[in-house]
């Protein structure tokens, strides 16, 4: 089975979010199951422990975007350039934070390079 090498970036991330089982070892059929899972809805007949890992990770994935867009604007919120940061090696995160957010989807090298412009003109 081919599967986008966009759709492996997400699995990873997914896979970063479900801390609580990091003993799961990675499995090509686990990733092969939970594309299909997202591809059709189907639950395989036989989950491999590492496509319930890539879901519960992205259910926390999911989590954690809603919350801190709940956050936006107010007082808990602790800005673009801080999540910039947090995001750095993980610039579709970061993409899907802002849209999440209604903010344009910028990376994060996009935002320091804003930031700095932005920055300047304020000196």
């Amino acid at each position: 089975m081919i599967i986008p090498s966009k759709f492996r970036i997400e699995a990873d991330r997914f896979k970063k979010c479900a801390t609580n089982e990091a003993s799961v070892e990675y499995s090509e059929k686990g990733v092969e199951q939970f594309y299909c899972y997202e591809s059709t809805g189907q639950i395989p007949e036989f989950p491999d422990p590492f496509f319930n890992l890539l879901v519960n990770g992205k259910k926390w994935w999911e989590w954690t975007l809603n919350f801190i867009k709940d956050t936006y604007l107010t007082e808990k919120w602790s800005g673009w350039y801080m999540y910039a940061k947090d995001f750095k090696n993980d610039p579709n995160g970061f993409k899907q934070l802002r849209q999440r957010c209604g903010e344009s989807p910028i990376t994060p090298d996009e935002y320091f390079s804003q930031y700095e412009k932005l920055k300047g003109s304020f000196l």
